[in-house]
């Protein structure tokens, strides 16, 4: 059976109790800043899970999924401020992820990426590789 939603739930869950630097922007919920009439915070994050592919790795009674995706949270920081503030974050959030197992979700190293300029802000990506075994 699949659990889409038990592993984005954990994902999510994981982050929040281990994140205290910035507001956080999840998924398909009320954006904050739009709640806060018109200001914008200093800086903030936005986590994204993606779902890559599932494959069945054991046959008989034991039946089990192995899935696989990436946890990409976006790190946004004012422009031209340098980029010193964003890898600090992202060093953060490396040590919340990297090599640790949470409810079955088994989390690989993060990568950072750097995007570069979006309107106002400077943007980093953190991607997650993570996966999952579902029996």
């Amino acid at each position: 059976m699949a659990e889409f939603a038990a592993t984005r739930k954990t994902i999510e869950t994981h982050f929040h109790d281990n994140w205290t630097s910035t507001e956080v922007e999840y998924e398909n919920a009320k954006p904050f800043r739009k709640q806060q009439a018109g200001s914008l915070p200093a800086r903030f994050v936005r986590l994204r899970v993606v779902e890559a592919g599932r494959q069945q790795i054991a046959l008989g009674t034991a039946r089990a999924i192995r899935a696989v995706g990436l946890v990409v949270i976006q790190i946004l920081v004012p422009r031209n401020d340098g980029s010193r503030e964003s890898l600090k974050l992202a060093d953060l959030i490396a040590a919340i992820f990297d090599r640790v197992c949470v409810n079955n979700v088994q989390f690989r190293v993060a990568e950072v990426q750097p995007v570069g300029p979006t309107d106002e802000w400077w943007a980093t990506n953190v991607s997650v590789p993570f996966l999952v075994t579902e029996t």
